[in-house]
């Protein structure tokens, strides 16, 4: 059993409408399974052809699906999961091509399990980049082009599209376990701060009140009594005192609450006192 990628391109965008082209590869190698023009039951409509570029010309001595479907049959029984962009249009398509030719398939022919990558794709720029999403569905093309996909190529050729959407298909299960793995490691280092923080807190005695003075970055006790200057070569700088932000764990059982500073932006925080360590002999 293997994954397989899918694409397709039709008469036409319309509920009658069926297949010109059809490509099948393998999603893990990228291996071509299928790659085949597709005689239609029908013209190709002027749209149609502006955007793919298959002209009733090219596709006047291909096979029709009759001739196709055992093999696309073949293909896809071995098929455990397959990744379509827009799978819902693409299998649409080609069953309504087998029925329009006295052939039958079930939804069981497009493997266990279907993934619509353009969906899928939506789902992870609406979580991740929201601001990069207008809400709507992204072409193939743009989502190739942020999964970095560079080959030159004929953009909506089956083959073609089949191998962008193996690039936006890799990107998004590379991508998603990378970025997950970075919003863990930011909570784990939010909840350290915040446990570090709850522990410098406790040194804080209950009912302490910040007294505004915005003139200089002084300090105050509990009290609201100026205690010292605090910074930037004032007559009365300590070195030992520091602030929350600059209070080393490694000193915090040397650590005494003097008092509140506020400087001269109004930035307000606590004050402690460094104990001296005493030597040990």
């Amino acid at each position: 059993m293997y994954d397989l990628i899918l694409d397709t391109e039709t008469t036409g965008l319309g509920a009658a409408d069926v297949i010109v082209e059809i490509a099948i590869i393998r999603a893990d190698t990228g291996e071509t399974l299928m790659n085949s023009l597709v005689q239609p039951t029908m013209p190709i409509t002027q749209g149609a052809m502006d955007i793919h570029g298959i002209t009733e010309e090219m596709v006047a001595n291909a096979p029709s699906w009759k001739d196709l479907h055992q093999q696309f049959i073949d293909i896809t029984s071995q098929c455990d999961t397959m990744y379509i962009y827009n799978a819902p249009f693409d299998v649409e398509k080609i069953m309504q091509t087998a029925a329009q030719c006295g052939l039958q398939l079930k939804y069981d022919n497009f493997g266990k399990n279907r993934h619509c990558v353009m969906r899928e794709f939506a789902a992870v720029e609406e979580r991740y980049y929201p601001d990069y999403s207008d809400g709507r569905w992204s072409k193939l093309t743009r989502a190739a082009f942020v999964a970095g996909f560079k080959d030159d190529g004929d953009a909506h050729r089956a083959l073609f599209d089949c191998q962008m959407t193996r690039s936006v298909m890799q990107w998004i299960k590379e991508t998603i376990p990378k970025i997950e793995e970075r919003r863990k490691r930011s909570e784990r280092a939010w909840k350290y701060r915040e446990s570090v923080k709850a522990r410098k807190m406790m040194l804080v005695p209950d009912g302490t009140h910040i007294n505004r003075d915005k003139s200089s970055y002084r300090v105050f006790d509990a009290q609201g009594k100026e205690y010292t200057y605090f910074k930037g070569g004032a007559p009365k700088y300590d070195p030992s005192l520091v602030t929350m932000s600059k209070l080393k764990i490694s000193d915090m059982d040397r650590a005494e609450f003097v008092g509140m500073c506020t400087s001269t932006y109004g930035d307000e925080g606590y004050v402690f006192k460094i104990a001296q360590q005493t030597a040990v002999e």
